[in-house]
């Protein structure tokens, strides 16, 4: 099950290149690289189950956090992909999308765009401020 992931907030102008890459390493190229590691040995048994976790946040969106999305909406075509690719060896692949439930999201897991433009105040500066819990 491939379960690592974390938000970064900020308008889509506001993303800081660092930060962007950081959490796609984490968000996207984390189950890429595990569906690799135990894809092999699955297919050799011709039996294996792919769990990713996902987001409702792969297929809405909101503002402030569209960085994450872009990475849910990335593993979400992954999985879709890798379920056509794997169904032949009797590997299935199950993403699973949650909804809002209390985590850290908005809290000690997730990071945040150190600029702030005014500009985009009353959208994703609001969105960014709002409280977690």
């Amino acid at each position: 099950m491939n379960n690592a992931g974390y938000g970064y907030f900020g308008a889509i102008e506001e993303g800081e290149e660092a930060g962007v890459h950081a959490m796609f390493e984490t968000n996207v190229f984390a189950p890429w690289h595990m569906a690799k590691a135990v894809l092999p040995g699955m297919r050799r048994r011709e039996h294996g189950h792919v769990v990713n976790i996902s987001s409702v946040g792969g297929m809405v969106t909101h503002p402030a956090v569209g960085f994450y999305h872009m990475a849910k909406f990335a593993l979400e075509g992954f999985s879709e992909t890798l379920a056509k690719e794997v169904a032949p060896f009797g590997i299935g692949v199950t993403v699973v999308e949650p909804g809002a439930f209390r985590t850290e999201f908005r809290g000690m897991s997730s990071k945040q765009s150190s600029i702030r433009l005014s500009a985009y105040a009353a959208t994703a500066g609001k969105a960014r401020d709002y409280p977690s819990g």
